[in-house]
């Protein structure tokens, strides 16, 4: 009997380390809202906004996020308020447009930043209690 509990409690041990969440190469946090690929790529909830973040270079590439697409294939679409950055998380790339250079964006990809793909990002939140203290719901 003893035994059969045994082998069953590490049945279970294994069940749990095998459900575990997928390991990055990168650091991921309480402030990770979106990771792709190996995790250099997140979109991480700051104190007022989003910002869409290069772990790698330790960067952000855009420091306020207004929505975002992630394709679930290779790509992710994040779109700033004159900033639009393509991530193709297979190959850890990126390119990065603003208003001013839109034509150079090829037409595919300016569909879908004009789609009903992009998610706008969740609203943060923030209230002072009656001791100043700041609070942060997300």
């Amino acid at each position: 009997m003893k035994k059969r509990v045994f082998i069953f409690f590490m049945f279970i041990c294994f069940i749990i380390m095998g459900c575990r969440m997928e390991d990055y190469k990168y650091p991921v946090g309480r402030d990770s809202f979106v990771v792709v690929g190996d995790g250099r790529f997140q979109i991480l909830s700051g104190p007022m906004e989003y910002a869409l973040s290069d772990q790698m270079k330790d960067d952000d590439l855009i420091e306020t996020i207004i929505s975002y697409y992630d394709d679930g294939k290779n790509k992710l679409y994040a779109r700033g308020e004159q900033e639009y950055v393509i991530v193709n998380y297979d190959n850890n790339t990126y390119h990065k447009y603003d208003d001013n250079n839109l034509d150079k964006m090829p037409q595919k990809e300016l569909e879908i930043f004009q789609s009903d793909k992009m998610r706008k990002v969740p609203e943060i939140e923030t209230f002072v209690n009656n001791n100043g203290v700041s609070y942060i719901y997300d």
